[in-house]
């Protein structure tokens, strides 16, 4: 999939009769990345004193819908929302290259997928771990002193 730049996103909701962009300033909201496989973040707040908290959005071209992914305002940081953002890039990357499922449904499935992710990543670091210690064991016990 090709990235959909903002200023492109915005032409296409004009064509499909989308406002997002349009009502993003309702709740004070700035475009803190650019696109990157259609996924963005935003930072909004409803009034200024309130702390400014960070969203993932996601673009369907198709459609000319934005999503947000995950909770609305979920991250208090902008780092950790790129982190979350990466991550959802790096399993949307193996989707596409399985020939996987329709955006729709990635984006319905998103926690399922990145909960899977991390056991996935948990249980790969645990094998590899375990190894080391297999032959660490193996190499101790091959040594006599």
């Amino acid at each position: 999939m090709k990235t959909t730049t903002i200023a492109k996103m915005k032409e296409i909701q004009k064509e499909k009769k989308r406002y997002w962009f349009d009502g993003s300033a309702f709740f004070n909201t700035i475009i803190e990345t650019p696109s990157k496989k259609n996924f963005f973040i935003t930072s909004e707040y409803m009034e200024l004193d309130d702390p400014k908290r960070y969203s993932i959005r996601y673009f369907i071209k198709k459609t000319g819908c934005i999503e947000t992914v995950g909770n609305f305002q979920k991250f208090e940081n902008l780092e950790d929302a790129k982190n979350e953002m990466d991550i959802l890039i790096r399993i949307f990357n193996n989707v596409e290259k399985t020939g996987g499922f329709l955006e729709k449904s990635i984006i319905a499935n998103l926690d399922y997928i990145k909960e899977i992710d991390g056991i996935l990543y948990t249980l790969h670091a645990t094998i590899d771990n375990e190894m080391k210690f297999m032959y660490l064991e193996t190499l101790t016990e091959s040594v006599s002193f």
